[in-house]
């Protein structure tokens, strides 16, 4: 009797465990993320990207004052106060760019405001034809700080050429860098300070996932179209130097490292909570060491080999190219960290597409 039913013991026995662990929560299994990511997101908010697109704001109104001064007298005087101006804004520029989601993204702001190189034939066009649109496709790359720093520190601006219609097109130029600027600028003081700080999650829609999306996606900026293009990276190896960010103000390598000291600043959280305290909470490890510190310490890197170059970017490409490859490697190691291990340890993916093959 009792070896005739155990086998019908044991199966339903063996039933009852199914049953039990099919019960079992399946996030039992996970270890329970407490990071207060609020905290994180406020700080982010408060001290690093509201300050900055307040700043961005009045330097574009401090610009467009001193153009407004330079229409009134077209001087070398007025024009060297207008290119200090400018120099101001578009390394502000930098310390916002990271930030494309929200309002940035709602007005396409760094398309708008950052589209480089700039057409400049296309801007003469303009100048000749005494076009003031600058929403129309063919201006798509004929506008913004681009188009200023063409306009401040081109050619005809050195030989003092201020013709009525040059002057209106620094003028139109800055003024919708003003409204763009102002415009994201006030959406986040009246209401999308809130919407970012209780967006919690991890997922793509996530206050998290764009701002790990967009500090990448303006990282490769830095490596592919700061650094690489004219590097020749996109060219066979021909150097298109003409190509950098700020050519006309020869200001190419202050740029990049504006723009990557703001992207390590936001890494950071500035004093407080970013999203290296975030993976510290996680324990992401990286060979030996904390994940946190190896991204800190290859944007170091980066900064270091920035600040080693010498001359302008323009020509340390042409005459000195082995320190610019230095710095594209160095760009290219920091791409690895925060592309690949820090998303994937923050549980977020990653969804533009930069057709680079990183």
């Amino acid at each position: 009797m009792f070896h005739r039913f155990t086998p019908i013991i044991a199966a339903a026995l063996a039933v009852a465990l199914i049953q039990l662990s099919g019960c079992k929560d399946p996030e039992d299994n996970e270890p329970a993320d407490t990071f207060d990511k609020e905290a994180m997101l406020t700080n982010l908010a408060d001290n690093v990207i509201m300050p900055a697109y307040t700043q961005l704001a009045d330097d574009a109104n401090t610009l467009k004052s001193a153009i407004d001064a330079l229409q009134a007298d077209p001087s070398n005087t007025q024009r060297d106060v207008a290119r200090e101006a400018f120099v101001t804004l578009q390394l502000q520029w930098q310390r916002c760019a990271p930030f494309e989601f929200g309002p940035a993204a709602d007005e396409n702001l760094r398309r708008t405001a950052n589209t480089f190189p700039t057409d400049t034939a296309q801007i003469e066009r303009n100048i000749r034809e005494g076009n003031a649109d600058l929403s129309t496709a063919s201006n798509t790359d004929a506008k913004g700080l681009p188009a200023l720093d063409y306009l401040l520190f081109g050619p005809r601006s050195q030989e003092g050429d201020w013709s009525a219609d040059r002057l209106e097109q620094l003028s139109v130029n800055i003024d919708l860098l003003v409204e763009e600027f102002t415009t994201v600028n006030d959406a986040w003081q009246n209401s999308y300070r809130d919407e970012f700080v209780k967006n919690l999650g991890n997922d793509v829609g996530s206050a998290l996932g764009q701002l790990v999306n967009e500090l990448n996606y303006e990282f490769e900026l830095v490596k592919n179209a700061r650094v690489g293009i004219p590097l020749g990276k996109k060219s066979l190896g021909v150097p298109q130097e003409e190509k950098v960010e700020a050519y006309y103000a020869e200001r190419s390598l202050d740029c990049i490292n504006a723009a990557l000291t703001a992207q390590q600043n936001t890494f950071k959280g500035g004093e407080g909570l970013g999203l290296d305290d975030y993976l510290d909470h996680l324990d992401a490890r990286y060979g030996e060491g904390m994940l946190s510190a190896a991204i800190v310490e290859q944007f170091d890197e980066c900064l270091s080999n920035t600040n080693a170059i010498a001359s302008t970017l323009p020509d340390a490409i042409l005459n000195s190219s082995g320190q610019v490859e230095e710095l594209h490697t160095s760009l290219q190691n920091l791409v690895v960290l925060l592309k690949t291990d820090m998303p994937s340890q923050l549980g977020v993916q990653i969804t533009y597409q930069d057709n680079d093959g990183d």
